[in-house]
């Protein structure tokens, strides 16, 4: 095996969290009407294949939201998930992309590990992972910046409702790739690297100009001279020319509102476990992913447990960091006591009900009882 099985592990298990969510430039809105109350209400993304949630998301209860978990034969990073918010009868959208895999440098290390057997070996090697190729579950590719991953990757696979686009601008963001929980979690002598950028488009869509901005951020590490990478976030949000500003903290609210449920967590680990399992020992065998996954069961060891909460702790982090940097939504105390939630700012009052929804408002007389349903606990900022 060309690159150790062992330190890949080590990798897919930094990406456990992060591969499902996302952090996104947000600026304080222009010209948003913060009189009238702000309702969010939770949408929950189920798993098809184990029928049973997955994750849920905040998303303002006047919109539609949909997503999706897909299982693959990649042994570190069997799953991950896709999601979208729209508001009917607008432009507006909130979309969050599947986390895809990618590695570098495998067929030069193919190469140096053919050398010793001759010229022959060596193009044997060097052929046999072509780029757009596979290696254990991740696709040959160069690695690029986050600009190019957007028009690469994120429009030519996901994004077919962009015919004609015209890049209006790229921000770098070096202080959010500075925030990668991969360089966080660094392991000595697997080398990490970051780098993030926002990127505005403007198309046509139905005959009306829009603007949308993507935010990547891409992480990779190198092991044994091959280097595994990937979108660690990458979400955008779009709306009609001139309206995206006050979009930008519903879009950091959305997003950053994700919560990954624990007993989806733990099959995700042993399917993991599994595949690596099977990978050692039959690396020719083609993996029947869905036959492995029907065989996890619900049990949650104390081990997954820490484990999860060390990612959710360390991606809930990354969020802090980025929200301190770039401003426009505010963290409010949970009634527990031990969580919070991530919410647009400007507003003076925050309340939550039972159903983990929240209604946001200015006037100090407002009282969301009196306009729904079931019981409201009004919820401080934290400062």
């Amino acid at each position: 095996m060309l690159c150790s099985s062992k330190a890949l592990a080590s990798w897919g298990l930094c990406l456990l969290v992060t591969v499902l969510s996302a952090a996104m430039d947000v600026r304080t809105a222009h010209g948003q009407d913060r009189e009238a109350p702000v309702k969010f209400k939770q949408f929950v993304v189920e798993d098809a294949a184990l029928k049973q949630p997955a994750f849920t998301m905040l998303i303002p209860s006047e919109w539609k939201g949909e997503g999706a978990i897909f299982w693959r034969s990649n042994p570190y990073i069997p799953a991950t998930g896709g999601f979208a918010a729209t508001k009917p009868g607008t432009a507006e959208q909130i979309l969050l992309y599947p986390h895809l895999p990618f590695v570098d440098g495998i067929r030069q290390s193919a190469a140096q590990t053919a050398a010793i057997a001759g010229p022959d070996a060596v193009r044997f090697a060097v052929s046999k992972f072509p780029e757009g190729g596979s290696y254990m579950g991740s696709e040959v590719r160069m690695i690029m910046t986050p600009a190019k991953y957007v028009e690469d990757i994120v429009v030519k696979r996901f994004r077919n409702d962009i015919a004609n686009y015209k890049v209006l601008k790229v921000e770098n963001m070096p202080g959010w790739a500075k925030s990668s929980a991969l360089l966080a979690d660094a392991v000595p002598g697997m080398p990490v690297k970051s780098a993030a950028a926002r990127v505005r488009l403007e198309y046509l869509l139905n005959g009306r100009a829009v603007h949308e901005d993507f935010f990547v951020l891409l992480s990779s590490v190198e092991i044994l001279q091959c280097h595994f990478w990937g979108a660690e976030s990458a979400s955008s949000v779009r709306a009609e020319v001139g309206q995206l500003d006050k979009l930008e903290p519903i879009h950091q609210t959305v997003v950053h509102s994700m919560k990954i449920d624990e007993r989806w967590f733990s099959r995700f680990v042993q399917v993991s476990q599994m595949l690596q399992d099977t990978a050692r020992q039959q690396q020719k065998q083609v993996m029947e992913v869905s036959r492995i996954v029907k065989e996890t069961n619900d049990h949650v060891s104390k081990t997954i447990t820490d484990t999860y909460w060390a990612r959710q702790k360390s991606q809930d982090q990354m969020h802090l960091q980025f929200s301190n940097y770039i401003r426009g939504v505010n963290q409010y105390a949970l009634p527990d006591g031990k969580s919070t939630v991530t919410l647009p700012s400007g507003y003076n009052h925050a309340w939550v009900n039972g159903a983990g929804e929240y209604v946001l408002s200015n006037s100090p007389s407002y009282n969301p009882s009196q306009h729904f349903s079931g019981t409201w606990t009004e919820v401080k900022a934290v400062r």
